[in-house]
This record gives C-alpha cells, sequence and structure tokens, in this order.
C-alpha cells in the first residue's frame, strides 16, 4: 500500500470510529480550492450593497421631501409678490385746502419763533417786545396712491406756516412735527372727502403784513417705505 492511500484510509477509519463512537460527532471535508472564502467575502458584499440601497432611499426621500418643500415656499413666495405688488402705497401728497382763524392758543403750543430766518434772502427779524396774536391754522392733506385714490398711512409729518409779504420777506409763524399716534388721530372721512386735518397753532408778530394769504409747507414721510413726500399750498389769513 502506498503512503497516500494510507493517510486516506486512516482517515476514512478516524471517521467510521467517530461517528460509532461519539453519536454528536460530526466531520466537515472542507477541499482545499478557496471557495469558501469566496462564499464569505460574496455574502459581505451582498449586505454591504443592502445597505447602501437603504441608505440610497432614505437619501431619495430626504429629497423629494425638500423639493415639496421648496415649491411650496416658491408658490407662497409667488402669492407674496402678487398681493405685495397689489398693496396700495403712497406715490404723492396732495394739498386739500385749509383756514385759520385767530384763537388764545398758548405761546408754549408754539415750537417755533415768531420771526426766523428761512433763506439767504429773505430775512426776519421782530421784536421780542411787540405785541403777537395766537392763531390756529387747519389743513387738509391727501396722501395718494398711484390710482390717485386717498389711503391711510403711517408715519410722521412736519407742518411749517409762513407768510412771504410783496417785499420778498419771509415770516415764519410755526412749525410742528406730528408722530405716528397724531397723524392716525388726524384722519378724517366724511361725506365731503377723506383725508388728514392737521391743526397748527402759529404766533403773528404785529409787524406781519396784514391780508395776505399764509403759505403752508407739508411734509410726509412714510413709516414703511422711509419716503418723504411733501406738499404746500396757501390759507386765508383770518379776518378781524
Amino acid at each position: 500500500m502506498t503512503p497516500r492511500r494510507a493517510s486516506f484510509a486512516l482517515l476514512a477509519a478516524a471517521v467510521t470510529w467517530c461517528g460509532i463512537a461519539l453519536p454528536g460527532c460530526s466531520a466537515t471535508l472542507v477541499p482545499p480550492d478557496g471557495l469558501t472564502d469566496a462564499r464569505v467575502q460574496a455574502v459581505e458584499l451582498q449586505r454591504r450593497v443592502k445597505e447602501l440601497e437603504g441608505s440610497t432611499a432614505e437619501l431619495q426621500a430626504q429629497l423629494a421631501a425638500a423639493q415639496e418643500q421648496l415649491a411650496q415656499a416658491n408658490a407662497v413666495g409667488a402669492t407674496d409678490r402678487e398681493v405685495a405688488e397689489a398693496t396700495p402705497r403712497m406715490v404723492t401728497l396732495a394739498f386739500a385746502g385749509g383756514s385759520a382763524e385767530w384763537a388764545p392758543v398758548p405761546a408754549a403750543a408754539v415750537t417755533s419763533p415768531a420771526a426766523a430766518v428761512t433763506s439767504p434772502a429773505a430775512a426776519v427779524t421782530s421784536g421780542g417786545c411787540e405785541p403777537s396774536r395766537h392763531a390756529l391754522v387747519r389743513v387738509a392733506v391727501e396722501p395718494r396712491d398711484g390710482l390717485g385714490r386717498v389711503l391711510q398711512v403711517a408715519g410722521r409729518c412736519e407742518v411749517t406756516v409762513a407768510i412771504v409779504d410783496p417785499a420778498g420777506k419771509v415770516f415764519e409763524l410755526g412749525h410742528r412735527a406730528i408722530a405716528p399716534g397724531e397723524l392716525r388721530a388726524a384722519w378724517r372721512a366724511a361725506f365731503m372727502g377723506t383725508h388728514y386735518s392737521l391743526e397748527i397753532p402759529v404766533l403773528v408778530p404785529a409787524s406781519a403784513p396784514p391780508k395776505v394769504a399764509w403759505t403752508v409747507a407739508v411734509s410726509c414721510t412714510d413709516g414703511w417705505t422711509r419716503q418723504t413726500f411733501r406738499t404746500s399750498g396757501a390759507v386765508a389769513a383770518p379776518r378781524e
């Protein structure tokens, strides 16, 4: 018997003895060709492929959700732009008339001196001892949108009342700054028209020319757009 055959005989005998002597004993013959390692690698690769497929599916779901949210945001943005374009905004300020009357207004209500320099060419001097008279000026202004319609606004206004005599001299009678809350309270909506009614107490020096129309300058700043609009007009001097 050759050595190779002897080895196989001994191996067979050992397996037979294991099966007879030890009922729970079993043996597996692994061929020495490397197929087992290949199977293990194939199983590992399949596991990794499944993990990657699961991750890819999750990322695709997250991408789809993000795209849907983006589409919704774009739709809302488009709607907001349409609303913004259709929202009325002040584009001009119109002078709608006014009046003046003598009144016992306290001097403290006047925020500017009775005589002031308003330009290098027109200066006014008023003696501190000359008698002055109080008056109250009311003016109506109309903030208007691009269609010429009067609308309510939120912001600040400034009003200046002055007299310009035939010689070109300027008498500034009063100046008032109107806060947003005061501007809102000045809103008037009636049968005769819709406007803001602004009141300005003034102090008229005795040297002011009589029977001359008073000039009123108004500027309003939109609190949202920060744009400033100006207008001016004339009111008749109070009758004696």
